[in-house]
């Protein structure tokens, strides 16, 4: 045998090798592909930092309010002390507010209780009139008049007022009433007349925020066996 034979490369043993690198390295490949996507797999259904759902952001608490319990008919209201200060007259069936406005002059608030009867809203809102303020005349009835979410009746008024010192006022109230189970609630507030405005509406020219105060306060009588606000 020539040197030249002996040296000649054997192609078939030569392509085996070759062909058996390339699968080898294709099927290395595949492998780490695939743990590459199982790893990516995982990674997209894990949590970053908890699977737990968070709660929902708490709001910022409302404002203190008092609260009255009538002990005698068991509907109860809260209401804005900061606004009113402590009532001037509490008893277990009502319960009454005064304080000085912005204004000028005094505003007056009072929720009372009583046993319907048999009455309607609007003839308890025609006797607490005749009976304490027969000197207000009536202006208009206030719409759809409603108290703790109850509809009921309404009458808005007008008459003067003369306090212990200075002149006579003109003055605007409002007297509502609604009854529920038996119970009958009214609503009274007074105060000097307020022009309306377009930056504040007032229908019942009732002194500015004393109506607010009114229409907030009213909305939060719960009725007996009802769950209080």
């Amino acid at each position: 045998m020539s040197v030249a034979a002996a040296t000649l490369p054997v192609p078939q043993k030569a392509h085996r090798h070759h062909i058996w690198l390339t699968a080898g390295g294709v099927l290395v490949a595949f492998i780490v592909l695939l743990n590459i996507l199982a790893a990516l797999g995982q990674s997209a259904n894990k949590c970053v930092h908890s699977c737990r759902i968070p709660p929902p952001p708490v709001s910022s608490p409302a404002a203190a309010s008092s609260r009255f319990h009538s002990s005698g008919l068991g509907f109860t209201l809260s209401y804005d002390k900061s606004v009113t200060g402590s009532p001037s007259n509490q008893t277990g069936s009502s319960v009454a507010w005064q304080w000085p406005l912005k204004s000028g002059g005094y505003f007056d608030a009072q929720f009372q209780g009583s046993r319907a009867r048999g009455t309607s809203p609007l003839q308890l809102v025609n006797a607490l009139h005749g009976r304490s303020f027969s000197q207000f005349q009536p202006i208009y009835p206030v719409a759809g008049a409603e108290i703790g979410y109850v509809l009921g009746a309404g009458e808005v008024y007008e008459g003067q007022w003369t306090p212990l010192q200075g002149q006579s006022q003109t003055e605007r109230m409002v007297i509502m009433a609604a009854i529920k189970g038996g119970v009958g609630v009214t609503l009274v507030c007074e105060g000097p007349k307020t022009a309306d405005n377009g930056s504040h509406p007032n229908p019942a020219q009732i002194g500015v925020g004393a109506d607010q105060w009114c229409d907030q306060t009213l909305n939060t009588v719960t009725w007996p066996g009802e769950k209080p606000l």
